[in-house]
């Protein structure tokens, strides 16, 4: 059926919520996260946020959501700018055996940084180690809150890193962020895990911190079409000056009343 939709799709414009919602997009996780982080943006009153994929290599998917973004502000009206974290030169060395070194390595993922430039056509590149470019993040330029990250770092050390931007002030996000791991499934080979990678980073972020909290969505676990609904965790910002803001409206009558049709 996913196949079916995405031939449609080529041929007839569908509209992206209906997209979303059948996972047939080529990205359909960063799709769920962007499109449901713009109508939280929306119901709160929000007409911009920003995105960010930590881990960019060849730039695949981050030219795949910049299209998204064009999208979702088409349906919603809420912009979207999109943002690349990324070493440019491939991944850095390995900090320990949670790093998982016996299938990553250092130099993998390199970028071809003017190739990938002159190909955007709105997305921005933060380049560098993001151990230091997310601290300088919201300082270097006037940024619309974040709403959504994509971790693509592989390593336990750069996605705490990357995890790190959660301690620039909350008026930075939206009260609640929606985030995609990469790699928390994989192969026996890569065998992930709660204790290596981008899980155990958010194991230590939960850990080291009381007042934010970052745990799997538990909305899509039931839908075992979504083969990536163990890729999806949310983040609250408990401290967040809107985290308390009323969203539930006709959504939430909307939810009561499916459950009363089951």
């Amino acid at each position: 059926m996913r196949r079916f939709w995405l031939a449609i799709s080529h041929i007839a414009p569908l509209p992206f919520d209906f997209l979303v919602k059948t996972g047939c997009l080529k990205r359909p996780a960063h799709a769920y996260c962007m499109w449901n982080a713009a109508k939280l943006a929306k119901g709160l009153g929000y007409n911009e946020i920003s995105v960010a994929e930590f881990g960019v290599a060849g730039g695949v998917t981050l030219l795949i959501i910049e299209r998204y973004a064009i999208d979702i502000e088409k349906q919603l009206g809420v912009r979207i700018k999109v943002y690349g974290f990324d070493t440019g030169v491939g991944m850095p060395q390995t900090e320990g055996a949670e790093d998982l070194p016996y299938w990553f390595r250092p130099a993998q993922y390199a970028m071809d940084v003017d190739g990938l430039k002159g190909r955007l056509t709105s997305a921005e590149l933060v380049l560098g180690n993001v151990r230091d470019t997310v601290t300088e993040f919201f300082v270097n330029g006037d940024r619309p809150p974040l709403a959504a990250i994509f971790n693509d770092l592989d390593y336990f050390s750069s996605s705490c890193d990357a995890l790190r931007i959660l301690d620039t002030p909350c008026a930075n996000f939206l009260p609640r962020l929606f985030l995609y791991l990469d790699d928390v499934v994989g192969s026996a080979n890569e065998m992930y895990g709660p204790t290596n990678g981008e899980l155990a980073a958010n194991d230590w972020f939960n850990r080291t911190h009381d007042r934010i909290k970052i745990h799997l969505n538990q909305n899509l676990l039931p839908e075992s079409h979504h083969y990536w609904r163990y890729q999806i965790f949310y983040a609250h910002l408990f401290d967040h000056k809107r985290y308390s803001d009323y969203i539930g409206g006709t959504d939430q009558l909307g939810i009561e009343d499916a459950l009363r049709l089951q």
